[in-house]
């Protein structure tokens, strides 16, 4: 194994500019083919077949990852989009950066507009649920609050407002998710 490193570490000084990504790669680059050659001896010429069809199935493989992903997303998104209930995410600061399409129908407002402005245009001016928020986003407790919201209408009607950290395995905040 040694020799098929060395190997590796001579072609890549043999092109210009040595870097470690150079040397990584020419070293991977003599590592699979020498297990090519000792699984299947069947030559440099098969080996690169063997080769060339196993980043064709993983690059296969990788497309089909991708597109579940999109669908998975996609229901996801339904899912959120159907429901009759303002539903929210926000970034550790405190920032919304989603909403789902039941905000447009309560409030009247635009998902981007109000992505742009924040809640408070929308929150009744007497009441402390940003002061909730602000204490929330400080101690990375949870937050809840009642408070009126601004309907379509010109009305303002109380909502149970509530949202959770997510957190990394570290505890760091990743984002916020919430409900109205």
């Amino acid at each position: 194994a040694l020799a098929v490193l060395r190997q590796g570490a001579q072609e890549c000084l043999a092109l210009e500019g040595l870097t470690p990504e150079r040397l990584t790669r020419a070293a991977v680059h003599a590592w699979e083919r020498h297990t090519l050659h000792r699984s299947n001896p069947v030559g440099e010429e098969g080996a690169l077949s063997q080769l060339t069809l196993r980043m064709r199935e993983e690059a296969a493989e990788r497309i089909r990852a991708e597109k579940a992903l999109v669908e998975t997303v996609a229901h996801y998104r339904f899912l959120l989009d159907s429901l009759p209930q303002v539903v929210w995410t926000a970034d550790p600061k405190g920032q919304l950066v989603y909403l789902n399409q039941y905000w447009v129908q309560y409030s009247g407002r635009s998902i981007e507009e109000t992505l742009k402005s924040g809640w408070p245009p929308s929150i009744h001016p007497d009441d402390v649920a940003q002061e909730r928020w602000r204490y929330s986003l400080a101690t990375g407790e949870a937050f809840e609050a009642e408070h009126r919201l601004l309907a379509a209408d010109g009305s303002y009607r109380w909502h149970q407002s509530r949202a959770v950290p997510r957190r990394n395995a570290v505890g760091k905040i990743l984002e916020w998710i919430g409900t109205e």
